[in-house]
């Protein structure tokens, strides 16, 4: 996939695997932001937590990644993660060198929709020591399994909750 600066693509992740035809890079960050998004929406906040940069842990301490979701779905019940569609993009104006992808992962429920939106980036001095226990996601389509062994390098570096 050869995208220009600021073109993006919708994919969407069934049962059966993606809707659309991803590099190997593409779909381990796709899978990587679909991981942290699995672990704020069933409330693992440190192992989200775990995920993120030292930077974006910064700003982004415990306590806040669940109040600031907690006031997003404070009207939805039983949030899940809706992969249909992730809207994702590997070039953006202000990303930085160790940016591999941006992602905007749905999160619905009773017909409402909110969102986690988060840049991954790649920081080969950072590996995750923490090993990675997700292997499937819940959606509102049914259980979907995920990439396992990702890289140790990659991190969450930027997050934002709730729709632009």
């Amino acid at each position: 996939m050869d995208l220009q600066p600021m073109d993006y693509i919708q994919v969407t992740l069934t049962p059966e695997g993606w809707d659309y035809l991803l590099t190997g890079t593409d779909e381990q960050v796709l899978c990587y932001a679909l991981k942290f998004v699995h672990k704020i929406v069933n409330r693992q906040f440190t192992s989200a937590y775990a995920m993120m940069s030292a930077e974006c842990s910064r700003m982004w301490p415990i306590h806040k990644l669940e109040e600031t979701y907690n006031l997003m779905v404070q009207d939805l019940l039983s949030p899940q993660i809706d992969p249909c569609p992730i809207t994702y993009m590997t070039q953006w104006h202000y990303m930085r060198e160790d940016h591999i992808g941006w992602a905007y992962v749905p999160v619905t429920a009773d017909g409402m929709v909110e969102a986690i939106t988060m840049v991954v980036a790649e920081q080969p001095d950072r590996a995750n020591l923490i090993p990675d226990t997700v292997d499937r996601i819940t959606t509102p389509n049914g259980s979907i399994e995920l990439l396992s062994n990702l890289p140790t390098t990659f991190c969450i570096d930027e997050v934002e909750f709730g729709r632009p």
